[in-house]
């Protein structure tokens, strides 16, 4: 039988210019994330709005979700421990999967650890506007076959 698979994921409305505070390549805590997060959303959101429907377009089919774009790159920095993230593990044995709350500032994140349950699955399927990280996996199947 296999382990439980938890993964974090990040919904953000929004990513683009890179805030002087969020910048840098050192590894950060996940209350780091959390600190930094919100001030660097709402420069770019502020930014977004003043672009035009082509700028936008641009940023999100070639911008958004790449190396370049500084949600992920502050999402890279991230050095999580079992420790840290394991407080907010929490599995229902009833459900595919458990979204469990870590942060949220009811404005331009939520911050989620999705556990799934041993055995379950969901159809393939699309999340515009996430950041995923696998935290751990146990299992002997791939995550993902492409046929």
């Amino acid at each position: 039988m296999s382990s439980p698979t938890s993964i974090i994921s990040y919904d953000h409305a929004t990513s683009w210019d890179i805030s002087a505070s969020s910048t840098g390549t050192s590894p950060i805590t996940l209350h780091q994330l959390i600190q930094l997060l919100p001030p660097l959303l709402h420069s770019q959101n502020t930014k977004l709005q003043q672009l035009s429907i082509q700028e936008r377009i641009h940023f999100d089919t070639t911008i958004r979700g790449t190396d370049a774009d500084p949600v992920n790159q502050l999402f890279g920095r991230v050095d999580l421990t079992k420790d840290e993230w394991r407080k907010y593990a929490f599995f229902d044995g009833k459900k595919n999967y458990t979204r469990n709350l870590i942060a949220t500032d009811d404005e331009t994140f939520t911050l989620l650890l999705l556990c799934w349950n041993a055995g379950r699955e969901s159809p393939i399927h699309d999340h515009v506007s996430f950041v995923f990280v696998l935290l751990e996996c146990c299992s002997p199947m791939p995550l993902l076959s492409v046929m």
